[in-house]
């Protein structure tokens, strides 16, 4: 792709890139822009591009003022490329592990405007987060494991000496460090400096601070062993610096101030999906309002908005349910199956209802990208509209993902009774030890589910048994989640299955085992939990019957 770079650019250059440019461009921007280009990231805010040059590849930042806040930060101080160029300048200087900054420039004038930053590319360097996530699988499973160890001690001894510095990164996550290899070692490298900060050593709140903002990625992602190894890196290499023990239960600490981190974040991010930005968009259409996600193909949702109601008069499949309150069916849509969901209103209290609070239908779509944040198992939500009459929302409908191949827990637990006696068995115990472990991450990521049961809950049974939660309406993220409350949750999936004949006392107990994760906690109290959980169990039964309802 073709480079676009404003016209009237105050170039600042390093004397290697000026010998390094073709000779044939007198123009700086058009020297950089007859390379071959290729979008790394782009955003409302800047956009980043990787251009390749017949004798150096270069990352090219163009830096935007995109709103009045950004727009009145540069008047006060300077554009974020050329802070970003004299910080990698300044780190170079203390011989820092960095990108090399090449050049900056500025429109001309004394009002803010575009910036552009110019680094050196690293061979062979991928961003830490994408190299984890998407390279570090593909290996062996030998290989795997000593790279993955290598890099947890590598990037504590790296982070160590960052803070012993003075050197003190205020985003820092693994998608801003680059890592390389030599010689069978891993090698980091800082990107995006732009708010960094440098001065005295860093002092021991500081810096488990600035750590807790980086192990938010790796909390949900890595092993407890792979955390307490960089740990154990970090903490030996402040000691050689600075002949200063770090005691042991620090590690505990640094665990408490992430979750309280992912705390404020997650909750940071709760409105994100009714805004518009780079992930989601609005849908406005006559007597229709909703939300979407952005790779949503509007010629798709279009037919869909226009008479909301036809999938269920004149459905596709068979309809999944069919009630007062609401109707569940199957799509095609773009070139997949999904799930198409009506939330219909049972009176006018219902509408003025939803005028003062969310109705059902946005909160399943707010909880369903609030999980998915969490890295919960869940369906992705597509997209969401209700119905406008007089200002007050009507019947909601939703769009979600369809999990192949996957059925509700009743559905699993028939299905085991055709396998033979060892194979079922075996079967029903790795489900329950991965529903028990999916239950205990939901109420630890501070999640409670007032309709957790077994139609709730999706499980998929191949190699390796996979559990999703659908029907999120009655999630829902208490201030302090106690645990009276995660024994009713954990009641109420045990009253929809207390009447099957395929689970024993033992299998629920063997649930429970991993849900308190007694490998790692040990049995202390789980008799307590176990009484309590019967008798959460026994009064929801009682209830269900003094009002006429079935167990589900």
């Amino acid at each position: 792709m073709n480079l676009q770079l404003p016209d009237d650019v105050h170039w600042k250059l390093e004397p290697e890139l000026r010998d390094l440019l073709p000779v044939e461009n007198t123009d700086i921007g058009a020297a950089i822009a007859s390379g071959e280009a290729e979008i790394v990231k782009q955003g409302r805010f800047r956009t980043v591009y990787r251009v390749h040059l017949p004798k150096i590849d270069l990352f090219v930042k163009h830096c935007r003022p995109a709103n009045w806040r950004a727009w009145l930060r540069e008047c006060f101080r300077p554009a974020k490329a050329i802070l970003e160029f004299r910080k990698l300048r300044a780190a170079a200087a203390k011989n820092l592990p960095s990108v090399a900054a090449l050049g900056c420039g500025k429109r001309n004038g004394f009002l803010p405007g575009d910036s552009v930053l110019i680094t050196r590319s690293i061979p062979n360097a991928f961003p830490l987060g994408q190299y984890l996530l998407h390279m570090l699988p593909q290996l062996s499973e030998k290989d795997r494991t000593r790279k993955r160890q290598a890099i947890a001690r590598t990037l504590g001894r790296f982070l160590a000496e960052l803070h012993r510095a003075g050197v003190i990164h205020p985003d820092l996550h693994p998608d801003n460090l680059l890592l390389s290899w030599c010689n069978e070692n891993p090698v980091f490298h800082l990107v995006d400096v732009h708010g960094v900060q440098t001065g005295q050593p860093c002092a021991l709140k500081n810096s488990l601070r600035n750590l807790a903002l980086l192990n938010r990625w790796f909390m949900l992602r890595a092993s407890r062993s792979d955390r307490l190894r960089f740990w154990m890196a970090y903490s030996a290499r402040r000691w050689e610096l600075e002949r200063k023990e770090w005691p042991p239960v620090l590690a505990r600490e640094l665990e408490i101030l992430t979750q309280s981190s992912n705390f404020r974040l997650w909750r940071s991010w709760a409105k994100r999906c009714f805004g518009k930005n780079r992930r989601f968009m609005r849908l406005r259409s006559r007597g229709i309002r909703g939300h979407s996600v952005r790779d949503a193909e509007s010629g798709q949702l279009s037919p869909i908005m226009s008479d909301p109601d036809r999938p269920f008069r004149e459905p596709i499949a068979p309809l999944l349910k069919n009630s007062r309150s609401s109707s569940v069916t199957e799509l095609n849509f773009a070139g997949s199956r999904v799930i198409y969901k009506c939330f219909r209103v049972g009176s006018m209290w219902d509408s003025l209802a939803n005028h003062f609070r969310r109705s059902p239908c946005l909160r399943s779509w707010q909880n369903g990208h609030a999980f998915l944040d969490c890295l919960l198992p869940t369906p992705r939500p597509i997209a969401v509209w209700h119905r406008r009459r007089f200002a007050l929302c009507r019947e909601g409908y939703l769009i979600t993902e369809r999990i192949p191949k996957a059925e509700d827990l009743h559905q699993f637990l028939q299905r085991l009774q055709t396998l033979p006696q060892p194979q079922r068995s075996r079967r029903l115990w790795e489900a329950l030890d991965e529903l028990g472990r999916q239950i205990r991450c939901l109420h630890e990521r501070g999640w409670a589910h007032r309709d957790l049961k077994a139609t709730n809950i999706l499980i998929r049974n191949e190699d390796t048994i996979r559990v999703w939660f659908i029907d999120l309406v009655g999630a829902w993220r208490p201030w302090r989640l106690r645990d009276s409350r995660r024994q009713k949750d954990v009641a109420r999936l045990n009253a929809s299955t207390l009447f099957s004949q395929q689970l024993s006392q033992t299998d629920r107990l063997r649930f429970l085992r991993a849900y308190m994760n007694w490998n790692l906690h040990g049995k202390r109290g789980w008799k307590g939990w176990w009484r309590a959980i019967a008798n959460h169990t026994a009064a929801k039964v009682r209830r269900n019957r003094n009002r006429g309802r079935p167990l589900t």
